[in-house]
């Protein structure tokens, strides 16, 4: 028990230390959290993924830390994609890099054992990227595809022009927000959380997330 209090102050330490070295990124992710709607649930990720690994402390017992030099050479390599990511002003590749210290922490401080029982609850961290507007436009032309079906079905005249759909009563947009990524996002987060809790292997849980 000594063993885990020390190794989780230690981490705690490092935890701080990286976010003080990367706070620029770290803050980009969480102006956007603050700032729209579809990525607000970013909030929810650190206190959720607590939560998984509190869930999963029974699976810990019997175990101790063990510190592996990997986690050092993984977080070397993700300094440099960090590094890389503001050479090339890709800032995707920095947030990720940044969000993924935290699984590199966990292997160099607690071990391999460790990271590989908790690399399910690890995996909620991705949520707290703000990636997936780029699928917007596919989804917009579902929205369009299904509302176009049902004013077929309801035996409506209609003309559509890319995301414009001319009816007799006016023109409507399907606007990017009808592709309804902002529920999608959210609504695998907690099918995530549900499966993380509920199931016990890789096939039932990516199986119920499809």
């Amino acid at each position: 028990m000594q063993q885990w209090g020390g190794a989780c102050g230690l981490f705690l330490a490092s935890s701080a230390v990286v976010m003080v070295l990367f706070w620029n990124t770290t803050q980009t992710i969480v102006v956007v959290w603050a700032h729209s709607r579809t990525y607000a649930h970013g909030f929810l990720v650190l206190p959720v993924t607590l939560y998984l690994v509190w869930c999963y402390r029974d699976r810990l017992l019997g175990i101790s830390p063990l510190p592996n030099s990997r986690g050092l050479v993984l977080g070397a390599i993700l300094a440099c994609s960090w590094c890389l990511g503001g050479i090339t002003q890709t800032l995707l590749v920095q947030q990720i890099a940044v969000i993924s210290m935290l699984p590199a922490l966990i292997l160099g401080i607690f071990g391999s054992k460790v990271l590989r029982i908790l690399q399910f609850p690890l995996g909620f961290l991705a949520f707290a990227l703000p990636v997936g507007t780029s699928i917007e436009p596919w989804l917009q032309k579902i929205a369009a595809m299904f509302i176009m079906l049902g004013l077929d079905m309801a035996g409506i005249p209609h003309h559509r022009d890319g995301y414009l759909i001319m009816i007799p009563s006016g023109t409507w947009e399907v606007a990017p927000a009808c592709g309804g990524l902002r529920y999608i996002l959210p609504g695998l987060a907690l099918g995530y959380v549900y499966t993380a809790v509920m199931h016990h292997t890789l096939k039932q849980r990516v199986s119920f997330l499809l």
